[in-house]
């Protein structure tokens, strides 16, 4: 089923990471393995590091976040067509195009040849769309390829170094009564509860009748809720 018009994070780990903030970094650690989650550079591109057992041989996993570029557009189009149902997100009675919003893109890097210490650009990992407006940085998609790869966290985390460096005063996000998975996720980052808009999804799917009556757990799809994350 596509998802509803809402940041969400795909079936999020039942066992968030932790963090650890210091002057250089920030690590996320989930399970067994541990992330290192440099702060933004001129550069605008940052290496997510994970560990993880493939096979009984023990794998590094490199995720490189870049901010988005016009050469991503297309792919990124396709990606949150397949994971949204469509072009639009409706919520808080407005319309987004998150494909031509800015945003944060992560992709999985392919090693080279042994001993090479190179890599290649490899596939989408994970996508984080957002608009900024009247001091607040408000993510309006938030998707991860991969469970218990860290890299929603690091895209988060991405969204916040760049609403400081904008001089905002806060991080909002809009999802519905449904999503615990979100709830919980953004609950352990730092978020809190900020506003209930109850019926207000009735009001979205005049606009985009593709958002389901039923959603996550089976539960009815009825209320926008705002979850806020001073910066």
């Amino acid at each position: 089923m596509a998802a509803l018009a809402r940041p969400v994070v795909r079936r999020v780990a039942a066992a968030a990471p932790s963090l650890v903030r210091d002057a250089n970094s920030v690590r996320a650690y989930v399970g067994a393995r541990t992330y290192t989650m440099p702060k933004l550079s001129q550069s605008d591109t940052d290496v997510l590091i994970g560990s993880a057992w493939d096979h009984g041989k023990m794998r590094q996993d490199l995720i490189e976040i870049q901010s988005l570029t016009d050469f991503d557009r297309p792919e990124v189009a396709r990606f949150l067509e397949a994971e949204w149902g469509g072009p639009i997100s409706v919520v808080h009675d407005r319309v987004f195009r998150p494909a031509d919003l800015p945003g944060f893109i992560a992709r999985q890097t392919v090693e080279g040849e042994p001993g090479t210490g190179s890599r290649a650009r490899g596939a989408l990992a994970g996508l984080l769309t957002y608009t900024v407006a009247d001091g607040t940085l408000e993510i309006v998609t938030l998707n991860a390829v991969r469970r218990l790869s860290g890299t929603g966290t690091a895209l988060v985390e991405h969204a916040v170094a760049e609403a400081r460096r904008l001089g905002c005063r806060e991080v909002r996000l809009t999802t519905t009564n449904d999503n615990t998975d979100a709830l919980r996720f953004y609950q352990r980052r730092g978020f809190h509860l900020a506003e209930l808009r109850p019926g207000a999804v009735a009001e979205s799917r005049k606009i985009k009748p593709e958002i389901p009556d039923i959603g996550d757990y089976g539960i009815p799809v009825h209320d926008e809720l705002d979850l806020v994350r001073t910066v």
